[in-house]
């Protein structure tokens, strides 16, 4: 008896995305296809190296493979985030005022200058890079159930595609900046006279000590002898005496701190996986399976 289905025949070597049932004419009928297929790839990760759809039932796929087929790598995973930037840091306590003079030619002494600015603080590490995807399919059959499709891959191999690369940490975030120095303290007023019991001499006293600066206030002036000088504010200087007797001036502000340190760079992401080798195994009889690289489902 004749046999009544259509025979076609495919020779196909070093090629992507081989789909056998497109390539036998997408045939609307029960058919015979016999397959030589070597050295097939896929041009993505989507989209099989060889594939085996939409027969009708009836039909019988034979499959001859020979050397290695290699389904699309993974793209790579993406660079994390960048990490924030460090915070500033408190300002710097001001400098102490200077002491009183004595007598009302002797000045007071100058402040003295404020503390430098703390270190900014550090900057944040980076994101976690992100995860490769998986690499693509050898071969797919995805038939209804009374389409026979025998494969053999004797000698051979059907390896799914690697997995894309792991993508890189993020860039750490920027040291924050460092704070303002704190304020000069302010300088010593001089002594004040006073005839006392001596007719005409005057008697000196000491005058006050210079205010405190802090940041971000002012050091407080002092009344004997003439008020001494306010302490500077943030990166100010403090202040001489505004009384009617010689004084010092108030001492220099601070430097800023330094800025930070940098955040350190983000963790390496995960890399993708292996892809499958095949999909729909089951509704393969298998001639030989020779190597598959690669897990199978199906």
């Amino acid at each position: 008896m004749l046999h009544r289905k259509p025979l076609k025949v495919l020779a196909i070597s070093s090629s992507n995305d081989v789909d056998v049932y497109g390539l036998a004419g997408s045939p609307a009928n029960a058919v015979r296809v016999l397959a030589f297929l070597t050295s097939i790839g896929s041009s993505g990760t989507p989209t099989p190296a060889i594939s085996i759809s939409s027969f009708k039932v009836g039909s019988d796929i034979y499959v001859k493979h020979t050397s290695v087929s290699t389904a699309a790598t993974g793209a790579a995973g993406s660079t994390g985030s960048t990490g924030p930037n460090g915070s500033p840091a408190p300002g710097a306590t001001g400098g102490t005022g200077g002491g009183g003079g004595f007598g009302v030619l002797s000045p007071g002494a100058t402040g003295a200058a404020g503390g430098t600015g703390p270190t900014g603080g550090a900057g944040t590490p980076g994101g976690t890079g992100g995860t490769g995807t998986n690499g693509g399919t050898a071969l797919a059959v995805t038939t209804p159930a009374g389409v026979l499709v025998q494969v053999d891959n004797a000698g051979a191999t059907l390896a799914g595609g690697s997995g894309g690369a792991a993508g890189p940490g993020g860039p750490g975030g920027s040291g924050g900046p460092g704070s303002p120095g704190g304020g000069g303290g302010g300088g010593g007023g001089s002594g004040w006279s006073s005839p006392g019991a001596q007719k005409d001499q005057p008697v000196g006293q000491f005058g006050a000590a210079g205010g405190h600066g802090w940041n971000p206030q002012t050091g407080a002036g002092s009344s004997p002898g003439g008020p001494s000088g306010a302490g500077g504010g943030p990166n100010a200087a403090g202040g001489g005496s505004t009384g009617p007797f010689p004084r010092s001036s108030g001492g220099g502000a601070g430097a800023a701190g330094p800025a930070g340190a940098n955040g350190n760079t983000g963790p390496v992401g995960p890399a993708g996986a292996q892809g499958p080798s095949v999909t729909g195994y089951s509704k393969i009889t298998w001639i030989d399976q020779g190597t598959l690289s690669g897990p199978t489902s199906g």
